[in-house]
């Protein structure tokens, strides 16, 4: 009789274990797959050829400013816009600047609004989009842009931020 329930006691206690070690394994999954986690990774010093070849290949660009990035409507801000075109050798520099840096991977784009975006084109086709923040909260000033539906964001320099800022009352409504 003894036997039977020390059989019986260690029966429930090996149950119990498992029902702790399975729930340890579910948290430690899930905390694991939670979107949003950012990770840093250091860029060379060629960020353009060690993390998108597409970089390399641009030779011109619009820059998109949008009218209120900061208006009440959070999710039609970006609906009106100026744009500008840029295909001189400074712009494509200061790019490069901006692009030779560290930066962040993040599985989600962050909350804070862009005031604009870059659509970078090679021989008249969009090969990459990269977005901005650099003039508002010094929380929310960023750079990023896409690739294998990761965010890679860096902070934005002061050259790039002063090029944007400077060529801003250049750009025209889009025409239809």
């Amino acid at each position: 009789m003894q036997l039977y329930f020390a059989v019986l006691m260690l029966g429930r206690l090996f149950q119990l274990i498992m029902r702790r070690l399975f729930i340890c394994l579910a948290i430690c999954w899930t905390a694991c797959q939670m979107p949003g986690k950012p990770y840093q990774k250091q860029a060379s010093s060629t960020l353009s050829a060690s993390i998108d070849a597409r970089w390399k290949e641009i030779d011109s660009a619009v820059i998109v400013f949008y009218d209120e990035p900061y208006g009440q409507d959070s999710l039609r801000y970006a609906r009106y816009y100026t744009q500008l075109s840029a295909t001189e050798a400074p712009f494509l520099q200061v790019l490069a600047v901006q692009l030779d840096t560290t930066y962040t991977i993040r599985q989600t784009r962050d909350r804070c609004r862009g005031e604009g975006k870059i659509w970078c084109y090679r021989a008249g086709q969009v090969k990459q989009t990269l977005y901005f923040n650099v003039g508002g909260p010094s929380d929310c000033t960023f750079v990023y842009w896409i690739k294998d539906g990761q965010f890679y964001y860096t902070k934005p320099k002061d050259v790039f931020a002063e090029w944007l800022h400077s060529h801003q009352s250049l750009a025209k409504k889009p025409t239809s």
